[in-house]
C-alpha cells in the first residue's frame, strides 16, 4: 500500500485530491482513507486548562505513603 499526505478542504462532501497526485490513484479502484482534522476547542481552552477549572472528583481517596511511593 502506497501513502500520499496532502491538506485539502471538503466542499459539498468532497475531497479534492490534488492534481499532483491524481493519475497515480486513480490507477487503483481501492483506496483507504483517514481524516485527520484541526482540533478547535470553542474557547481555545487547551485539555489542561480544562481539567484545572474541572477537577476530578474522588471519593475515599488513600494517598500512598513515601515508602509505598518509593517500595520496588
Amino acid at each position: 500500500m502506497k501513502a500520499y499526505e496532502f491538506n485539502s478542504k471538503i466542499e459539498a462532501g468532497t475531497i479534492k485530491i490534488p492534481v499532483d497526485y491524481l493519475e497515480e490513484i486513480s490507477q487503483t479502484n481501492n483506496v483507504r482513507v483517514i481524516i485527520l482534522t484541526e482540533e478547535t476547542t470553542g474557547d481555545n481552552k487547551s485539555e489542561i486548562d480544562f481539567l484545572i477549572e474541572n477537577p476530578l472528583r474522588v471519593e475515599k481517596v488513600n494517598p500512598l505513603s513515601r515508602e509505598e511511593i518509593y517500595e520496588r
